[in-house]
């Protein structure tokens, strides 16, 4: 299904990205190339995740969500510009 997938690794029960070496111990992850070899095999392999929650596409539906938790679009959908997902990221600092 389609939709704004928030979730979590199985093996290791994390919700979010690793913030330091301490945290990215915990999946593997010592260098730059163990990073990129955890999203090219871990992280596309759908089966290894469990979804926590589904947000599901809407027409004009903003969804707002902290960068750092685990998150994908699910199942594509569209066919052209016109009727196809559109994401525009933007950051926010505290004013």
């Amino acid at each position: 299904d389609s939709g704004t997938k928030i979730v979590s690794h199985k093996r290791t029960g994390m919700t979010i990205a690793p913030k330091d070496y301490t945290e990215s111990d915990a999946i593997g992850v010592k260098t730059f190339e163990d990073m990129r070899n955890f999203f090219e095999t871990e992280g596309i392999n759908t089966n290894l995740w469990k979804t926590e929650l589904n947000v599901d596409i809407k027409f004009n539906r903003a969804v707002l969500f902290r960068p750092w938790l685990w998150h994908h679009m699910g199942q594509h959908f569209g066919t052209d510009v016109n009727n196809s997902r559109l994401t525009h990221l933007i950051f926010l600092q505290p004013a």
